[in-house]
């Protein structure tokens, strides 16, 4: 009853506003424009879903690489127990979410032929980054030899790999995004898999958790097969803990 008297309430003022609006004074259409942000019908929406029975909590977990937020979400939700399949490597893990379901299932979303265009630009946008750090790291030791150098003295020779590794790690901290792509870019290319043979996702079904991990090893385990495709994991269980929440457990 208050939402559909909150709803006359701003039908009129909307109306109030629409009918004088050629002799408002500024102060009333500033009153308007920053008091009133939402339309009625935006109004309207939001309360809907406020009302909402299906609506979720979502409760998304984010940190640092190897921060432990699987293992976080292990120990509040499942006592401890690995239910959670470990990433195949931190720049490689997959998005995953985790809510209730009557069984053990899940679903698997593969990378689309769109998608794969996006991460071979990407890695080549990384070689090509690599390349200008290395060159930039090269002058900056270059330029520090010749200070300390006594005149007449040879430059002694730079370590290439040492150099190199230098200015991969810099870069990798910098641009962590073109990072992964590149580290996925590279896993496909090695991959035997036709993207074609996939379709957009898998569906699995399990009698237990164990079961489900099991499964779960050729799509996000550091050896599947199906794992540089895989996009995003999206987890049921029947579970009490997970009645009317959306856990979601990110990369790093």
């Amino acid at each position: 009853m208050e939402s559909i008297n909150l709803e006359k309430k701003l039908s009129a003022i909307e109306a109030i506003f629409t009918q004088f609006d050629d002799v408002c004074d500024g102060h009333a259409k500033e009153i308007r424009n920053t008091s009133c942000s939402y339309s009625v019908e935006q109004i309207k929406t939001h309360l809907a879903a406020m009302q909402d029975k299906e609506r979720l909590l979502k409760v998304g977990i984010i940190g640092r690489v190897k921060a432990g937020k699987s293992s976080l979400i292990n120990a509040l939700l499942f006592n401890g127990r690995e239910v959670l399949p470990k990433a195949a490597t931190p720049m490689t893990a997959a998005l995953t979410t985790i809510g209730h379901s009557e069984q053990f299932t899940a679903r698997v979303e593969f990378f689309s032929q769109d998608d794969l265009n996006t991460l071979q630009e990407k890695a080549q946008r990384y070689q090509a980054e690599l390349k200008k750090a290395v060159e930039e790291q090269k002058a900056e030791m270059q330029r520090r030899q010749q200070q300390r150098l006594l005149p007449g003295q040879p430059a002694p020779a730079i370590d290439e790999i040492r150099l190199r590794s230098m200015a991969q790690r810099q870069l990798d901290d910098r641009e962590p995004t073109l990072k992964s792509a590149a580290d996925l870019h590279e896993r496909i290319k090695k991959s035997s898999m036709d993207i074609n043979s996939l379709g957009k996702n898998q569906v699995l079904k399990a009698g237990s958790e164990e079961e489900l991990n099991k499964e779960l090893y050729d799509y996000v385990g550091s050896e599947g097969k199906f794992m540089p495709f895989t996009r995003s994991l999206h987890i049921g269980l029947p579970l009490s803990s997970l009645d009317d929440m959306l856990v979601v457990d990110t990369p790093g």
